[in-house]
């Protein structure tokens, strides 16, 4: 499935920006595994986001670096009821998630000049208040250009992630449509 986006702004400004694309997850543990494809660090969310993590590290780290945890960051779902959020930055354009409960591959690919990082949301029935009410089992896998989901409040300021070189928004005019686009494909494992 190929998807256009068309971005038509009224004044000139700098804001966040990103597509949100939720991808279900196996009811039992570790039958999922996630492909992140290239990427330069990760961070961790730096506040509340409604749930426990699975694992807490200090930002940035990569995968890799999580050798001590006691199971693999990488497979899905964990055995604890937790919500991650985790954002990679300098994307190279391209995420899978291999499901082996059902035997296929879904694969999101998008324009990394668009959209420099991508949003892992981890949600492992972690969160508590309606609507999820610790049922929420699925992975958002979003690529953006934004510190997180945090708006353009902190988006478009000094924080964490520019500090680092991370950029987290992006100008936009009304004399030019922001158009960029991503694809979301499914094969058999």
């Amino acid at each position: 499935m190929d998807i256009a986006l068309g971005v038509h702004t009224r004044r000139k400004g700098r804001l966040p920006i990103g597509v949100h694309p939720v991808f279900r997850l196996p009811e039992k543990v570790g039958l999922a595994r996630l492909c992140p494809g290239g990427y330069d660090q990760i961070f961790g969310y730096p506040g509340d986001n409604g749930g426990q993590p699975a694992f807490e590290y200090s930002s940035p780290f990569r995968f890799e670096d999580l050798t001590g945890l006691g199971f693999d960051p990488l497979t899905l779902p964990y055995a604890v009821a937790s919500e991650t959020l985790l954002l990679l930055s300098g994307t190279e354009r391209s995420f899978a998630l291999e499901n082996h409960a059902e035997n296929y591959r879904v694969s999101l690919d998008w324009d990394a000049q668009a959209f420099p990082s991508l949003l892992l949301w981890i949600s492992n029935c972690g969160r508590r208040a309606a609507p999820w009410n610790g049922r929420h089992r699925a992975l958002g896998v979003e690529p953006v250009c934004s510190a997180f989901d945090l708006g353009p409040s902190i988006s478009v300021t000094d924080n964490l992630l520019t500090h680092a070189g991370v950029q987290t928004a992006r100008m936009l005019t009304p004399d030019q449509t922001f158009t960029t686009g991503y694809r979301i494909s499914v094969a058999p494992l």
